[in-house]
């Protein structure tokens, strides 16, 4: 991802339009400045150019903050789950169907969701969330240092996983079992 002085962004290189797909992120060293979620592929872009952007802080996408479990979108806060610690797989689950988007903290969904159900989800703005979707994280440290981030969208994993869990297409390498019905992103589920 590109370095803005004191912020770096990255986000997937597939993006998806519909359908619900799965992904995790290792949060390996903690300054509680990483925001982990989804937006478009043009405010993805955006978020990661601009020097003070941050996913959901200015009305860009929507961010799940390390340091307090809180939700931004659109320049709004929801509380939805738990700050995260050192080396805290978060999961991402978006159902690009139905606007929900939903995050695991080792495997336990914050607030009480239940994306294989469809219930309590974090149901986000269609307006600036259509077109080509991809996961997205980004550091938003003012000042010095970046928290270190693995990512895996169900091919080979950056960090190690201790149990191989797939989707139900039979693809991925995931921590945690993949939702009923949400896909690895990866070019062998393209059909979904």
């Amino acid at each position: 991802p590109p370095d803005n002085g004191y912020k770096m962004y990255g986000y997937t290189t597939i993006a998806a339009e519909s359908g619900k797909w799965y992904c995790e992120m290792e949060h390996s060293t903690n300054d509680n400045k990483t925001n982990y979620g989804i937006a478009n592929v043009a405010d993805a872009e955006e978020i990661s150019r601009a020097n003070d952007t941050s996913i959901g802080g200015t009305g860009k996408g929507v961010g799940y903050y390390s340091s307090s479990g809180v939700i931004y979108e659109n320049g709004s806060t929801t509380a939805h789950g738990s700050a995260l610690s050192d080396n805290d797989i978060i999961g991402i689950a978006m159902d690009l169907d139905n606007n929900k988007v939903y995050f695991s903290i080792n495997g336990t969904w914050q607030n009480s969701a239940d994306p294989s159900a469809g219930t309590n989800a974090f149901v986000y703005s269609s307006t600036y969330t259509t077109g080509q979707i991809v996961f997205c994280c980004g550091d938003n440290r003012d000042v010095g240092g970046y928290d270190f981030v693995e990512a895996n969208f169900g091919g080979c994993s950056a960090f190690t996983v201790s149990s191989a869990n797939q989707d139900g297409n039979g693809y991925g390498n995931f921590e945690y079992a993949v939702p009923t019905g949400f896909y690895a992103l990866c070019t062998k589920n393209l059909a979904e």
